[in-house]
């Protein structure tokens, strides 16, 4: 770190700064740094791939083990979440992947409990091409099982056509009739969308 003189040589930091600057920064030398979450603490890899990092939270009295890793071309990013509990018996856990190679995205994701079993999941597969890209996913929550299609034509840099199917929307059933009358937010139950999108600004 440091800066250039006005003839665009390198100036380097003088003592004082190189002090502050390493109160301010984490010791890239140190494999194992502490850091801290909203109600957690814990260490961390310092900068490697793959990383790896522990957090105890207080108030759950939990241990959350945490691996990222990354590649690259194609682009490869994966990050795996495990917890146990106070008695350090496993508690569930998660999976995240996301790929992406010429024009194409694959996103997936799933949550599983203390016996391995899968809670919630999803798939998002995507694909561009100049000004159209088409979108499939698919969500699951216990037994719930939610898909959609979406196809969109970036007409110009603020106007977006997208037509949607969504084959397992379901209408929700009739509101009860209540004193004083509250009517019901809308749902839309549709399994046909087409949605303009105009952005003004």
């Amino acid at each position: 770190m440091g800066g250039y003189d006005p003839m665009g040589e390198p100036i380097v930091p003088t003592l004082a700064q190189q002090t502050l600057l390493k109160t301010r920064l984490p010791n890239a030398d140190n494999l194992m740094v502490w850091d801290a979450k909203p109600g957690s603490i814990g260490l961390k890899m310092n900068g490697a791939n793959p990383n790896a990092s522990v957090y105890f939270n207080a108030l759950k009295k939990e241990l959350n083990f945490h691996i990222n890793a990354s590649w690259v071309d194609p682009d490869i990013k994966a990050h795996t979440s495990l917890t146990v509990d106070k008695d350090l018996k496993f508690a569930g856990g998660s999976l995240d992947v996301e790929a992406a190679v010429k024009g194409f995205k694959a996103t997936a994701s799933t949550d599983f409990d203390n016996k391995l079993r899968a809670t919630n999941s999803s798939l998002q597969l995507a694909a561009t091409h100049r000004s159209l890209t088409a979108t499939g996913s698919m969500k699951t929550a216990g037994k719930e099982t939610t898909r959609q299609l979406d196809l969109s034509y970036q007409a110009t840099k603020r106007v977006k056509i997208t037509a949607s199917w969504l084959p397992d929307n379901k209408p929700q059933p009739a509101p009860k009739v209540e004193f004083p009358f509250k009517p019901a937010s809308f749902h839309d139950a549709s399994k046909f969308r087409i949605e303009l999108k105009i952005d003004l600004w």
